[in-house]
């Protein structure tokens, strides 16, 4: 009878629709049928009969034995791509089926589309799934699966003299306070180096002043357990490990205890939970959050064109996500900033690890060796370098400190650039043919050398500066505010953005 009255509903005009109601007074109308009824352009979202086939598949779903998952998932949480059907309208689409099917929509991220669902209790999620996404209205369906942190932090420091990046900090850059790395992981623990978000900087308290989702985020965000706050202080530990890997606070040493990049802006961003578990809809959250971030400092004159994401996490069991290839490939494709993913290729040995598996040409996968460059993590087609560091984890951070020094030298380099200077500066070695992509082991003087050689980078005109870190306060984009302060606290204006080589 509801299926009927799906038809009549989408079919008829709003007198006709009166009076199919009085013909039939037991049956409930969704609240937004009224509205829906009045306006020309929600039912041109969609043929109705697709509309009408996917909610009656939906509705006569019954609730089998779930077959055995080889994923772990949220249950009763989807992740369901809409068609841009009439004008991209594809966040009526998902409402339409919403007023029907029993689905409760909790967001349709931004820019890509993709609703984040939960599903009726009373149903199957995978039946759910294989319903949804076997409508002409929807491009994909899977369920909210988990990935997992790449293992526990090593406390082996990272080999920098053996991958040269002490020559690279001596000859080009050490980085550079204004370039940002968006950190996808458990949260930091806001020390020197961290992100200081300058859209929300002398904003007003309990409002979204930058527009990015979240309220007054000086410091970061948390999308754990379907949150939107500002709390990204780590408890897990993860984080923490990553993001010293990537840029821990200089000391004005050479030492093997730092990160790659000696100043960097690590905007941290927590989707993974103390069990080191990451949800599609947690990551897809941060990235989308990251990108609006990234947007915001590039409108405020940030000469940053590629923003940095690093993903220390993955599934070894998932051989492919609709859901994080659409969200990778948005966020390069739309607005003024592209995006660079530097993923971690799993410790263990499976044919695949998403996100780093999924072949897209801004991702670049990395795994670690040891000092007998022995490969420790995943190897195969789609594993792109190895980094002398304790662990694939490890490596992401690493390969994001290492794309932050890349942009300190050149602002305007691509993902594609980057990947290349990465994959064609690699130390070849015997043990390592045919397990990679590159033959060999990063060498971030041999890269930087490359890029040196198509013109893209040029040697610093005096020694680069190591005697200081970042303060969150420093972080600014040019053109710096004449007056602002945030630059001035414990440090010149000139030392927020110093770093550029030859290029200030």
């Amino acid at each position: 009878m509801r299926v009927l009255w799906i038809i009549a509903w989408a079919w008829v005009s709003a007198a006709a629709l009166a009076a199919a109601e009085e013909a039939d007074s037991n049956l409930a109308k969704p609240e937004s049928a009224t509205w829906s009824s009045q306006s020309s352009n929600r039912t041109a979202v969609a043929t109705i009969p697709a509309v009408e086939q996917l909610a009656a598949a939906l509705l006569n779903i019954t609730r089998p034995t779930d077959m055995p998952l080889r994923l772990q998932h949220k249950p009763g949480r989807l992740m369901v791509k809409f068609k841009e059907l009439y004008g991209n309208n594809y966040s009526a689409v998902a409402q339409l089926v919403n007023d029907w099917a029993g689905i409760d929509l909790v967001k349709v991220l931004p820019g890509t589309g993709i609703a984040v669902v939960n599903v009726n209790g009373s149903y199957s999620d995978q039946a759910m799934v294989a319903s949804l996404a076997n409508s002409e209205l929807v491009d994909f369906a899977e369920m909210d699966y988990l990935m997992r942190g790449d293992g526990s932090i090593s406390a082996i420091p990272a080999n920098l003299q053996r991958m040269q990046v002490d020559q690279v900090w001596q000859q080009y850059t050490a980085g550079n306070c204004g370039v940002v790395v968006c950190h996808i992981d458990s949260g930091t623990h806001w020390n020197a180096n961290n992100w200081y978000n300058a859209g929300e900087y002398g904003g007003i308290p309990l409002v979204d002043d930058d527009g990015n989702g979240v309220i007054d985020d000086f410091w970061g965000a948390n999308f754990l357990n379907s949150q939107r706050s500002n709390d990204s202080w780590d408890t897990a530990g993860h984080g923490t490990g990553t993001s010293c890997a990537l840029g821990c606070p200089n000391d004005g040493s050479t030492g093997t205890g730092l990160g790659i990049a000696l100043k960097v802006a690590i905007m941290p961003c927590k989707a993974m939970s103390d069990t080191l578990d990451i949800p599609y809809s947690g990551a897809v959250a941060c990235i989308e959050w990251c990108k609006t971030n990234f947007e915001n400092i590039a409108s405020m004159g940030g000469r940053q064109k590629t923003g940095i994401y690093t993903a220390a996490w993955g599934s070894d069991n998932a051989y492919d996500s609709g859901t994080l290839k659409a969200a990778i490939q948005r966020v390069d494709s739309a607005g003024r900033t592209r995006a660079f993913f530097t993923a971690s290729a799993g410790n263990a040995q499976s044919a695949n690890h998403v996100p780093a598996s999924l072949g897209l040409s801004n991702i670049i996968s990395l795994t670690y060796s040891d000092d007998s460059d022995t490969i420790k993590g995943n190897k195969g087609p789609w594993v792109d370098v190895s980094m002398d560091v304790g662990s694939t984890s490890d490596a992401a951070g690493a390969g994001g400190g290492f794309a932050a020094l890349m942009v300190a030298a050149n602002p305007s380099l691509t993902p594609e650039q980057m990947k290349a200077a990465m994959i064609a500066g690699a130390d070849s070695v015997p043990s390592m043919q045919g397990q990679l992509v590159s033959n060999g082991r990063f060498d971030a003087l041999k890269a930087f050398q490359y890029l040196e050689g198509l013109g893209l980078v040029r040697k610093a005109t005096s020694p680069p500066d190591l005697s200081h870190q970042c303060n969150p306060f420093q972080v600014w984009y040019p053109p710096y505010p004449e007056g602002q302060a945030a630059c001035a606290i414990q440090g010149s204006r000139a030392q927020c953005w110093n770093s550029y080589s030859s290029q200030v």
